[in-house]
């Protein structure tokens, strides 16, 4: 894909890395940062445990734990849920779609960097200049990795279905009116803009055999029925042997906790405790026809002392060229949700001073795209690849 030059240019920066090894190397440690890695905030004096929503691997925990088939399924109906239920002692606190996850492994692989808190070299990859095919939409489905991932992602939402008890023709439901399940324009193209999404809106262009008829998601709910099983996987030891999830009595919470040996994996995940994030940041008025292809929201906190730290982050997996995409046209805003715990909050806002008053906090927004550091703390956003202004991103409380 690409013009001469750039193909060009492919070949020159790849036969600077002629060990397979090696580069393999490099790569399984990039993912696993990803995996693994979250925000650096430094403890404070009691070593308060905080809780994690930033470590991919907490990120597919806790999708598990979304309440319903729409909220699990994209990101938008995430988000909507969210901002609804802030304030709603009797749901989950803070609720992640599988779409999240699903982004940020396709950018690890695709070479984007991630280690706790990122230099300001603008180097954003491991290896400078790395834009692996998994690292775009247009170019994921040329890397063979693309179907183990997809693979998985199926598989986890198997383990959804078995969490919840929603695994048989008909279990599963739409939320009607949720913003990620109307239809805009550039969405499948057998539907006008503004259809709204059913469990019976025919998926083109898949045909059953021999009647004709279009597949429906209500066709795709019992896997068995497909002929699909899932052997062996990593989230299996989640929910214990012998246990029947839809017979049980217990929600899923109370069935997977137990077996997370780290408890802050799943914080504000139970919707029978107390909310731990007396704040949610939200960063807001970012367009991603304004970047080559993917890239990744951090939001810093500048505190008491004016230190910068690192308190989330988020990947938006995109094109490179996105104008060209009516789809990426009707959903190019993007908005990124930052949960914050209260211990985090008094670390950065410091003591009270002779008011009564403490510390305000300054939210920094940075993006790191294949093109390198976009620091919107420092200097002004300048122009995009077309020429026109780039938007600064906002931050404000969801």
């Amino acid at each position: 894909m690409g013009t001469e030059a750039e193909r060009q240019e492919t070949l020159a920066h790849n036969a600077k890395f002629p060990d397979p090894a090696q580069n393999t190397k490099i790569l399984n440690e990039n993912i696993t940062e990803w995996l693994l890695g979250t925000v650096e905030i430094p403890n404070d004096s009691v070593d308060t445990p905080r809780p994690d929503t930033q470590s991919v691997y907490a990120k597919f925990l806790r999708c598990l734990l979304a309440p319903n088939y729409t909220v699990f399924s994209n990101t938008r109906s995430q988000e909507n849920w969210n901002k609804v239920h802030r304030n709603d002692p009797f749901k989950s606190h803070h609720v992640v779609a599988l779409e999240s996850p699903h982004n940020s492994i396709h950018l690890a692989l695709g070479g984007f960097y991630r280690k706790g808190s990122l230099d300001t070299d603008l180097n954003v990859d491991p290896i400078r200049g790395a834009n692996g095919d998994m690292g775009d939409n247009e170019t994921a489905g040329f890397d063979p990795i693309f179907f183990f991932h997809h693979c998985f992602i199926d598989y986890t939402f198997s383990v959804w279905q078995r969490l919840w008890g929603r695994t048989k023709y008909g279990d599963l439901t739409v939320i009607q009116n949720d913003p990620g399940t109307i239809l805009k324009v550039g969405q499948p193209p057998n539907f006008p803009p503004g259809t709204h999404l059913r469990m019976t809106t025919p998926l083109h262009p898949f045909k059953k055999y021999p009647s004709g008829e279009y597949y429906t998601s209500n066709d795709a709910t019992n896997l068995r029925e497909l002929g699909i099983a899932y052997g062996p996987g990593s989230f299996d030891a989640l929910i214990p042997e012998g246990v029947d999830p839809a017979r049980s009595g217990k929600s899923p919470f109370d069935i997977i906790n137990p077996q997370v040996p780290d408890p802050m994996k799943l914080a504000g995940s139970n919707p029978k405790a107390a909310n731990p994030f007396p704040v949610t940041k939200w960063v807001h008025n970012i367009n991603r026809n304004q970047y080559n292809g993917s890239f990744v929201v951090r939001l810093y906190a500048r505190g008491h002392d004016g230190k910068e730290v690192e308190v989330g982050w988020e990947p938006v997996l995109s094109r490179w060229n996105v104008k060209r995409c009516s789809n990426c046209q009707s959903h190019s805003d993007v908005n990124v949700h930052v949960p914050l715990d209260a211990a985090t909050l008094e670390l950065l806002e410091g003591l009270a001073g002779p008011t009564g008053q403490k510390a305000e906090i300054d939210w920094l927004v940075k993006i790191h795209a294949h093109d390198g550091l976009h620091d919107f703390s420092i200097a002004t956003p300048g122009e995009d690849r077309s020429g026109e202004p780039v938007k600064r991103p906002k931050v404000g409380d969801l």
